[in-house]
């Protein structure tokens, strides 16, 4: 992607790419640029690390209790879960339709891993009608995800 800024978090133990024009905000939230079709909300990817409660806690255990906090949504809806990667290594990726307490559909992209303990989700969110529109983004991010 043109114009990406490095971002690095070695508190965290990652590091990626995100696209200048988005908007970084501090808790690792990344926020798609105004515009768009009727941009009733911004596209939103975030990045979240988890300690696991156990060190044998591994991505198939984790994918369930995902999965198992997902399924709970409004008006949910799984339209994909398959195996992928994620700073090299196995990771699971979903994709899901919802609806928020607003009462506005969203659509959810999320991929995880597993690594030593820490479990690394990256969720990309934003209306169906937007959701095609920044998954360049997202794929970048993804793409540039790197554990230490």
């Amino acid at each position: 992607i043109s114009d990406a800024v490095p971002y690095d978090n070695p508190n965290l133990g990652f590091s990626l790419e995100y696209p200048s024009n988005w908007e970084k905000e501090e808790s690792l939230t990344f926020v798609s640029p105004q515009g768009g079709i009727s941009n009733r909300t911004p596209e939103v990817i975030s990045i979240t690390t988890e300690v696991l409660p156990t060190s044998d806690f591994n991505l198939e255990r984790y994918t369930e209790a995902a999965l198992s906090q997902v399924e709970v949504f409004q008006d949910f809806r799984l339209l994909n879960s398959s195996s992928t990667t994620l700073g090299g290594l196995p990771a699971h990726l979903i994709v899901y339709t919802f609806t928020d307490e607003s009462q506005t559909p969203l659509q959810n992209l999320q991929v995880w891993t597993v690594k030593d303990g820490m479990a690394y989700v990256i969720t990309y969110g934003g209306t169906p009608e937007e959701f095609d529109s920044s998954l360049p983004a997202f794929q970048s991010i993804m793409d540039s995800f790197s554990l230490e």
